[in-house]
């Protein structure tokens, strides 16, 4: 099966790296701001674990105060890039 979609645009660890430079925030400013340690931060930035769906919510409410893009915009992205990089690592 071939992937039409660029793996840049929708690989979750990609969309938090992208995310974290843009803004300007360490991950332990994201980690205090949606309650996980910042070693789950780590987990998700090395790919080993993708975040459940609460935190996919309190992602999009943190990076949405930024106003570039409306949370249920980026609850559909992170979501999407955490389903394609779970298919990804499940081939």
């Amino acid at each position: 099966m071939t992937d039409y979609v660029h793996q840049d645009d929708v690989d979750f660890s990609s969309w938090l790296e992208k995310s974290l430079e843009k803004h300007n925030v360490r991950a332990s400013d994201v980690a205090r701001a949606i309650g996980v340690n910042r070693s789950t931060i780590s987990l998700w930035r090395s790919e080993k674990q993708s975040p459940r769906a609460e935190y996919v919510s309190r992602l999009a409410e943190y990076f949405s105060t930024f106003g570039e893009q409306t949370f249920n915009y980026l609850v559909r992205e992170i979501l999407f890039s955490v389903h394609v990089s779970e298919m990804r690592r499940s081939r």
